[in-house]
């Protein structure tokens, strides 16, 4: 797999349609367009896609699921024995219907604009879900590509409605075995043509850990097929076990689940809110990769919420929410992360926005000029943790070598400060220290120390530090000469200092 910087930067899926592709959707979905046709239109907005992504600076990109009518729906094009039904159509259908009306008249969501695909008789692949997408994308891209593929909960639930789907398939669970079929050969089609990244998403599992009461529904697939049993466990075990089922022993590419509160409206006051404590005994079961989650929104919760679960999976960290008109600033996105890290190593830490920013086609939560700011104050936010990390791999590899004579490690420099009054030298240039630094160390140039050693003091321990170690082993060694015998050297910088949990400012 490709090999990537710290804080690699990502995106969801979706990104806002052009209204010339909206157009051509709606004349696909009417029969006026071939598929073929349609896909030539679709081409260009890919290629649109790619270059905000591109030129933002995105490490890792999609395509933007420009082809898709919504995040799921799409499958009703790839699936025999699946209908696209719009909201008005299922109505019916729905076990609460006085509930599911004023739910859409509550977040103004038109009955249209959202569509279901429902299953009308034994699903069979009529064609691959994503692997067009991903061939078209891997000819016009060097960067590794990610591919959302809805996840194997999301399809039973959504797909299953009762009244049209029990004629074939009796419950859930029935449908489930093909659905899990159908999405474990799509991951190894697309990690055979040469795919980075598979992204499941579940965003439904948030509703199910929410109950009871919902208020609203993550989703309009939720209220027309949603569960009935009374135990959320029980409901999460199975997602858990679904997703397993598509996963296991899959090798060669990665794998990441995509966890939300909801992405079809601006208003988050009617989105659901909650931290991750309820799922996250699920979210460790799940063998996938990497969590891709929702974090920048205050309904995520707090970061503390994984305190129980540290550094146990990767983190696809929600940084900017693309639902709100304000771009965030990348030093608000840097503190989020630095918070972060208490409880993900910075190479588990991906930056990502918390969805998608097109999620249904015809109900975009953002315009693509806002959309491209927000990625490039993400991108500027990890080219300023990697400053401040500086050259990570040379400083974890100083601190975990064994120690030279005249180093200390981190933890033995702290307990040289703590006890014994040593003092701390930071020998690296000011615009370094502003990036971050150690509370309470002395600042002295490494090219101006010789003029200035009168102002470190001699009869204590020294310990001098810099990036990642190299430039104050040189001063050590000269400070020892210079008749300083308790001068050593932090071994790793201030990076191994950070990766060890020791404060830092700012």
């Amino acid at each position: 797999m490709a090999e990537l910087p710290l804080f690699p930067t990502t995106v969801v899926g979706s990104w806002p349609r052009p209204p010339w592709l909206l157009e051509a959707l709606r004349k696909r979905q009417a029969g006026l367009l071939s598929y073929r046709e349609f896909q030539e239109v679709a081409d260009r907005a890919v290629l649109e896609a790619l270059r905000y992504q591109e030129e933002a600076g995105i490490d890792i990109v999609s395509d933007g699921e420009q082809r898709r009518d919504n995040f799921y729906s799409f499958v009703a094009e790839k699936l025999e024995g699946v209908r696209l039904m719009t909201l008005a159509e299922m109505l019916d259908y729905a076990e609460d219907k006085t509930f599911l009306d004023q739910t859409l008249r509550q977040l103004d969501a038109p009955s249209y604009a959202i569509k279901n695909p429902t299953v009308v008789d034994r699903i069979r692949p009529q064609m691959p879900l994503a692997l067009d997408e991903a061939q078209f994308l891997l000819k016009h891209t060097r960067a590794p590509v990610k591919v959302p593929l809805p996840g194997p909960y999301l399809l039973t639930r959504s797909m299953w409605v009762k009244g049209i789907s029990d004629r074939v398939y009796p419950s859930q669970e029935d449908l489930a075995k093909d659905v899990v079929a159908v999405l474990r050969e799509e991951i190894l089609r697309l990690r055979d043509a040469g795919v980075f990244f598979v992204q499941l998403d579940e965003p439904v599992l948030t509703e199910v850990a929410f109950r009871p009461p919902v208020q609203v529904r993550t989703f309009m697939c939720a209220s027309l097929a949603a569960a009935t049993t009374e135990s959320p466990a029980r409901e999460l075990a199975w997602a858990t076990k679904l997703i397993n089922q598509v996963v296991q022993g899959i090798q060669g590419i990665k794998l990441g689940i995509h966890i939300c509160r909801g992405n079809w409206t601006t208003d988050e006051g009617v989105l659901l809110a909650g931290d991750y404590r309820p799922l996250l005994d699920f979210l460790v079961a799940m063998k996938v990769d990497q969590w891709v989650l929702e974090l920048a929104t205050p309904r995520a919760g707090e970061l503390t919420a994984f305190a129980p679960y540290q550094r146990v999976k990767e983190v696809g960290m929600g940084v900017v929410n693309p639902r709100s008109a304000e771009v965030e600033a990348p030093e608000a996105i840097v503190a989020r992360v630095w918070e972060a890290l208490d409880y993900f190593d910075p190479s588990q830490v991906y930056l990502n926005p918390d969805c998608g920013f097109g999620t249904f086609a015809e109900r975009p939560v953002n315009t693509p000029e806002r959309a491209f700011r927000k990625l490039q104050a993400m991108v500027e936010a990890t080219r300023r943790l990697r400053r401040r990390f500086g050259a990570v791999t040379t400083a974890m590899a100083r601190a975990q070598a064994p120690v030279s004579p005249g180093e200390v490690l981190p933890e033995e420099a702290a307990r040289l400060v703590r006890e014994e009054g040593a003092v701390l030298l930071d020998v690296r240039e000011p615009w370094e220290r502003e990036l971050v630094r150690i509370p309470g160390a002395s600042a002295i140039p490494k090219d101006e120390v010789p003029a200035r050693v009168v102002e470190i003091p001699a009869d204590c321990p020294v310990v001098v530090y810099c990036t990642v170690g190299e430039r104050s082993a040189e001063v050590a060694n000269w400070l020892r000469a210079q008749g300083y015998p308790r001068a050593v050297n932090l071994a790793g910088g201030i990076v191994a200092w950070m990766i060890a949990r020791l404060p830092v400012e700012p």
